[in-house]
């Protein structure tokens, strides 16, 4: 379609501007403060991936002991752990009902981003060398992707909200809002 505006994502591919990503709630709510489990973030990444020259995946049911089949995200775990973007736990578990850390998911956006190691200097005040997750928020920091708080922290611990993971999926796709066609809108869905 010539009259649709593309924006091109981090790795070079196009997608028309504005399709969604992202499915709120039964109740038509998108909750941007509220929670995301892994199982959310793993849909959103599967959906933002070009497929176009892949052949189909077909989710086994076997990559964690604690998704079956059945699991409405089944199948997209199951993909994003075969391109090892998402774990799941030393445990061998997935939990994909658990909300994500700001730490897993400086760790599934670096492996998912493919984000180079970085030589910047760690800016956050609680964040240790001996993090798990270290490097992997060194690297989104320094890719511009995701800041801490005005506070110079990081905390990654804290569980991240939808509003912060919109954020990063938008501009890894290149988004930016655009004023005056957000204006003319005459409903928000």
């Amino acid at each position: 379609d010539k009259t649709r505006k593309y924006t091109k994502d981090i790795f070079g591919n196009e997608h028309p501007t504005h399709i969604g990503y992202i499915k709120g709630y039964p109740d038509g709510s998108v909750r941007p403060n509220g929670k995301i489990t892994r199982e959310e973030v793993t849909a959103i990444l599967y959906r933002i991936v070009n497929h176009d020259y892949e052949k189909p995946f077909v989710a086994t049911g076997e990559a964690f002991p604690d998704v079956n089949i059945g699991r409405w995200s089944a199948h997209d775990i199951e993909y994003m752990s075969w391109k090892d973007v998402v774990r799941g736990y030393p445990d061998g578990e997935f939990k994909p009902g658990k909300n994500l850390t700001r730490a897993e998911f400086a760790a599934l956006i670096s492996r998912f981003a493919k984000l180079d190691k970085t030589d910047k200097e760690n800016p956050f005040t609680d964040l240790e060398v001996s993090h798990w997750a270290y490097d992997d928020i060194l690297r989104l920091n320094a890719s511009g992707l995701l800041q801490g708080y005005e506070d110079g922290t990081y905390r990654p611990e804290n569980q991240i909200t939808r509003a912060e993971v919109m954020t990063v999926i938008n501009k890894i796709l290149g988004r930016n809002p655009y004023e005056s066609y957000v204006k003319t809108l005459d409903f928000n869905p």
